[in-house]
């Protein structure tokens, strides 16, 4: 979680995001509980909702 919410951290300071591909369900969720889960694009979810 430290983690998570140090890389969070880092790219608000740095304007960046993170996109990653094919998100696995657990991590997912733990990122919806964390609250960090704006950080990343999911880009399989975006390729699903068109």
């Amino acid at each position: 979680m430290a983690m998570l919410l140090h890389l969070q951290q880092t790219l608000i300071e740095n304007h960046q995001t993170l996109v990653l591909s094919g998100i696995p369900t657990q991590l997912r969720v733990l990122l919806q509980l964390s609250n960090v889960e704006n950080i990343i694009i999911d880009e399989s979810a975006s390729v699903d909702g068109e």
